[in-house]
């Protein structure tokens, strides 16, 4: 079992229909890109999933990997760097101007990316603390909010060296100024669009409850969508700014989910690997 032997303390095993059985179309595809990216043996039926639409979610997506989490993480920053790349030259600036001529750039959503990230820590943080003082038995949901609070401060952790690493500009710099593209190491706050933090937030949070509360799956999808949508319609961010925050998002979760692993398979006797209780 890929997370250990306890069970109550392990995210459920995904119950795809195919699994066992030759793949889609679309899982056959992403299995001949891993192929070709990687040079390596993957077989079609059961390595990878189509759940989502999103093609760097597959990330989250392995229950029985062929791939090692490296390896995996490589193959969706290959497959992100290139939706980012065709992004810019094709789908950003297009997108934006239609959609700004459409709705404007409504001040309803101009929150900081700290107005997102403190409510998920402090939920997470809060919930645990009242849990622990009602004295209930460690379960899943103290784990989960754990690793919410660890992945969106390691997601903060990695967004903001990137924001000034790119020196992306705003859709508002597109629109107002005729400035369009990346200004590597340039500070100020008109230069730090990509990657979109709010997507990194929001996707970091979905990740960890893709892997621990499989059953909701289909309501993290359009959690995702309707985020990115929103971003993207309200000229807030590029479409290419929202594709590298969800991969930024996704990343942040997977290093959550391996330090959790890591440290219990090192803590074995204690209560967070033991309990049973809900």
């Amino acid at each position: 079992m890929p997370f250990g032997e306890t069970k109550a303390l392990q995210p459920p095993a995904s119950r795809h229909p195919i699994r066992g059985q030759r793949g889609s179309n679309l899982n056959a595809l992403f299995c001949k890109a891993g192929r070709y990216v990687l040079g390596l043996r993957i077989a079609d039926e059961g390595c990878l999933y189509g759940d989502l639409a999103i093609t760097w979610i597959i990330l989250a997506k392995w229950q029985e990997p062929r791939l090692s989490r490296l390896q995996a993480w490589i193959a969706g920053l290959v497959v992100t760097v290139l939706a980012v790349v065709l992004s810019f030259v094709w789908v950003d600036r297009p997108v934006a101007m239609f959609f700004y001529a459409l709705f404007g750039r409504p001040d309803v959503l101009e929150v900081g990316t700290w107005g997102v990230f403190i409510p998920f820590v402090a939920l997470a943080v809060v919930s645990l603390v009242v849990r622990r003082l009602a004295a209930r038995p460690i379960a899943t949901p103290d784990i989960v909010l754990a690793l919410v609070g660890l992945s969106v401060a390691i997601c903060e952790a990695i967004k903001s060296p990137l924001k000034f690493l790119f020196g992306r500009t705003w859709p508002l710099g597109l629109f107002r100024r005729h400035v369009y593209g990346f200004f590597p190491f340039h500070t100020g706050p008109q230069y730090a669009a990509f990657p979109s933090g709010h997507t990194a937030a929001v996707f970091t949070v979905l990740f960890v409850l893709w892997i621990w509360y499989p059953r909701f799956r289909p309501a993290y999808v359009a959690i995702a969508m309707v985020c990115a949508a929103v971003l993207v319609a309200a000229s807030y961010h590029f479409v290419g700014d929202v594709i590298a925050g969800a991969f930024v998002g996704i990343t942040a979760g997977m290093l959550a989910q391996g330090i959790w692993d890591m440290w219990r398979r090192r803590h074995p006797s204690s209560a967070w690997a033991q309990g049973d209780g809900m």
